[in-house]
């Protein structure tokens, strides 16, 4: 298996779009409000994860990098440089299902890290749920230190 790290494509968003509603299944913040909260606005988790998908595929100040493996997208990665806070923040980050666990993470995630020692930042944030054992268990043997929890707090209007 050849994986090739590339900048993300219109032609990517099909692809994308699909490794994303399969890879934030049951470990995003729209899923638990949704299961919690019922729909809102007359759209499911998915169309909410989407659209942030877009907006961070399109946005002038979030990167985006695609894994290829065997000539097909296999995952991505959002990222933002925060020059003014020294951060690079890693804000979303999937895999398609049938590719987790080949090492396609740790290279979206390693190609996103390189572009932050690029820009000469000295610290780099991601962020995931607490119930994520997966994801986290992976950031931190990438070397990531949970520094703090975030509580979600919603109620209905």
């Amino acid at each position: 298996m050849e994986i090739v790290i590339r900048e993300s494509k219109f032609a990517d968003h099909k692809a994308l779009a699909e490794i994303t509603r399969e890879a934030f299944a049951g470990v995003c913040l729209e899923y638990f409000v949704e299961k919690y909260m019922g729909e809102r606005a007359g759209q499911s988790w998915q169309e909410h994860k989407l659209r942030t998908m877009r907006y961070e595929l399109k946005s002038p100040f979030i990167d985006s990098l695609v894994a290829e493996a065997d000539g097909e997208p296999a995952g991505y990665v959002t990222y933002e440089v925060q020059h003014e806070q020294s951060i690079g923040w890693v804000r979303n980050l999937a895999v398609a299902g049938k590719w987790q666990g080949k090492g396609i993470g740790k290279a979206l995630l390693r190609a996103a890290l390189d572009q932050f020692r690029a820009e000469d930042l000295k610290f780099a944030r991601i962020e995931t749920l607490a119930n994520n054992d997966r994801a986290r268990a992976f950031y931190r043997r990438e070397g990531f230190e949970e520094v703090v929890e975030r509580v979600y707090l919603y109620k209905a209007l």
